[in-house]
């Protein structure tokens, strides 16, 4: 690796700190050793002198060489607090669609599988210390939910279950751990997808229901979830899985 680094820095790679938070000069991605980088299997506490030489932004692809020391201070601090969270829920959402995309070739021999279907994260946003998204994949349809910051995440059980509450309601959701990401919990919408044709179809319907769950319900009876689902092009004709669920 060069080492120096462009922006307004250009210092050697010796003289920076370990726990310093980079910038991409590009798209203005930070790098945030506290996190690591989930998504190319960087381990939260590597120091950004320590990334492998093959590593770039996860944002825009910029080289290790276009990133420089993030000043929190100045005019541009608020913008880039905006985007350094932005950046965070982009990399952990790039993070769990990669880790799925890794198990669809297990699960293409299995009468459950959908091919018509790819994983795609929908709907993608941060709620408070977490990220929640419906996660689509050729084998089922789930509200995902991880934490933010990997390195505080809950301590819970694989398979263990607890309740998620959301404006749309309470939802009982399942702890899982996979390779890349650590902790989600996902809470079953369809299983198998097989009542969609194709992924334009799956995508509105996932989207509707992430827009769904943080709307307050119009009847406790029917959580926003299962209305806003309903209104896709492609309606939810499971609904069953989606009633009841709200407090």
């Amino acid at each position: 690796m060069n080492d120096r680094f462009e922006g307004t820095w250009l210092g050697g790679q010796d003289g920076l700190d370990a726990a310093a938070r980079m910038e991409c000069g590009i798209c203005w991605t930070v790098y945030d050793p506290a996190l690591g980088d989930p998504g190319a299997k960087i381990a939260a506490g590597t120091p950004f002198s320590a990334l492998p030489e093959h590593w770039h932004c996860p944002s825009c692809d910029a080289p290790r060489e276009k990133f420089m020391v993030l000043d929190a201070a100045g005019p541009r601090s608020a913008e880039r607090a905006v985007v350094d969270v932005e950046a965070q829920v982009r990399a952990r959402v790039l993070a769990l669609e990669n880790a799925f995309r890794q198990r669809d070739p297990r699960m293409r021999e299995l009468p459950v599988y959908n091919g018509l279907l790819r994983v795609e994260a929908v709907g993608a946003r941060r709620d408070g210390d977490r990220v929640a998204c419906v996660l689509v994949s050729p084998w089922f349809m789930n509200i995902v939910v991880l934490p933010l910051d990997p390195a505080r995440a809950p301590v819970l059980a694989e398979g263990s279950k607890r309740t998620l509450r959301f404006p749309s309601g309470d939802y009982e959701a399942i702890a899982g751990r996979i390779d890349g990401v650590g902790l989600f919990e996902s809470v079953s919408l369809f299983s198998p997808v097989f009542e969609f044709g194709d992924q334009a179809a799956a995508r509105a319907t996932a989207q509707s229901a992430a827009d769904g769950l943080f709307e307050a319900p119009a009847s406790r009876q029917a959580p926003a979830v299962v209305a806003a689902a309903a209104e896709a092009p492609r309606a939810i004709g499971r609904r069953e899985l989606l009633f009841g669920r709200g407090a």
